[in-house]
């Protein structure tokens, strides 16, 4: 959607810009270097002087696969955000992801879009509108929850910690509910869900700077280095997969997570690229 910067906005753009300024400035933005240290930014002070710069920024990234959006937050690799959208909503980013809005968040339903992962912790509305994830091709409802969605790859997944979401494919009148503990993933395919139960602790617990694993297999841990680091673990020795760790890990680097596991398990582990690990 290209528009022309050098005329005068109209009376509806200038509403719209309006929105999207207030929404900009009740965004609390967090960082993580190597530990969670929450900062919050001073966004008042700044205001008259990027007022006009977040205005045709927001504009300028509106469309995009079709909607018409508003950018919230990127996080480079070994970063996390988090970020207080205006009805009190909070969302954690992952590292390698991104957020946007819907332009009429604040006055219609809550749309985002999220590529990457995140956690939601979604705040209920006397008025009841709903808060809506968009992650690929599937279309996360809500109501009032905390839930878990990895949009990395084309199997999107899903974990619900805790109340009730409704999970559509895009344009299927046919939803899935999910209960707390259940972990939906779209298969590779994009044609049918597959279901299972899971400790919500372990797809929670890395908003808190820590992994806390009791008796988790090694199995399992593959898992979250790829829901959370975005790395392939591939077993050369297959009864490797089932032995159990029992520890309290820092989740702020996979090196980190490594050394730890190697000295706790008869285990090595060797990183065959950027993106995938050997263990045997």
């Amino acid at each position: 959607m290209e528009r022309n910067f050098f005329r005068s906005l109209t009376d509806q753009e200038r509403r719209q810009l309006k929105e999207r300024i207030f929404l900009q400035l009740k965004i609390k933005n967090t960082e993580e270097k190597r530990k969670f240290h929450y900062r919050k930014f001073a966004y008042i002070g700044l205001a008259a002087s990027v007022l006009i710069a977040i205005g045709l920024f927001t504009l300028r990234t509106g469309e995009r696969d079709g909607f018409d959006k508003i950018f919230i937050a990127r996080t480079g690799e070994g970063e996390t955000k988090e970020i207080l959208l205006s009805d009190s909503s909070v969302v954690v980013l992952n590292a390698g992801s991104e957020l946007y809005s819907s332009t009429d968040y604040i006055t219609g339903e809550r749309e985002v879009f999220l590529t990457g992962n995140g956690f939601f912790k979604v705040k209920k509305l006397a008025s009841q509108r709903k808060f809506i994830v968009h992650a690929k091709t599937l279309l996360v409802t809500v109501l009032g929850t905390q839930f878990n969605i990895n949009a990395r790859t084309d199997q999107v997944s899903v974990t619900l910690t805790s109340g009730k979401v409704q999970v559509n494919k895009n344009n299927d009148d046919k939803p899935v509910y999910l209960k707390p503990g259940d972990k939906l993933k779209l298969d590779a395919d994009k044609t049918s869900f597959t279901m299972e139960q899971i400790d919500t602790s372990m797809y929670s617990a890395w908003i808190k700077g820590e992994w806390n694993f009791k008796n988790v297999t090694l199995a399992e841990i593959a898992l979250l280095i790829k829901d959370y680091y975005n790395v392939d673990v591939v077993f050369k020795d297959k009864k490797k997969m089932n032995q159990q760790m029992t520890a309290i890990i820092p989740v702020n680097t996979l090196q980190g997570l490594i050394k730890v596991i190697t000295a706790t398990l008869d285990v090595k582990i060797s990183q065959n690229s950027n993106r995938q690990l050997s263990i045997q």
